[in-house]
């Protein structure tokens, strides 16, 4: 199976339209529609990194080079994974995490549970 056909299974089985995964990876329907029917098919690996992450695969997998066993361990961390792609502002806090010293993390951490209480 081609990449474009691997793209649109998956976007198929997520039940996504092409109106949908365009708006969460910013590429228009007009050109998904054209990676998945072959009409382009020397994708920028960006965009495969981009369209592998939001269906929930590896690029390896859409490029034919891996099977699609479950590019996450389990399907929380998938599903972790997921909302911080689809959410800005969850994508800058954990990019800041990233580069926070331990003490810094404890300190968010501790405040973010904290307003999780009084919800």
């Amino acid at each position: 199976m081609t990449v474009g056909g691997k793209i649109k299974e998956l976007r198929l089985k997520k039940n996504y339209t092409l109106d949908h995964l365009g708006k969460m990876v910013n590429i228009s329907r007009q050109t998904l529609h054209k990676y998945e029917q072959g009409i382009i098919s020397n994708i920028p690996k960006e965009k495969i990194e981009t369209l592998a992450n939001a269906l929930g695969t590896s690029p390896s997998y859409l490029y034919g080079w891996e099977a699609d066993k479950h590019y996450y361990l389990d399907e929380e961390t998938r599903e972790i994974a997921q909302d911080i792609f689809e959410n800005r502002e969850l994508r800058v806090l954990f990019d800041a995490s990233r580069k926070a010293s331990a003490e810094d993390l404890k300190l968010v951490t501790d405040l973010l549970l904290n307003l999780k209480e009084r919800s």
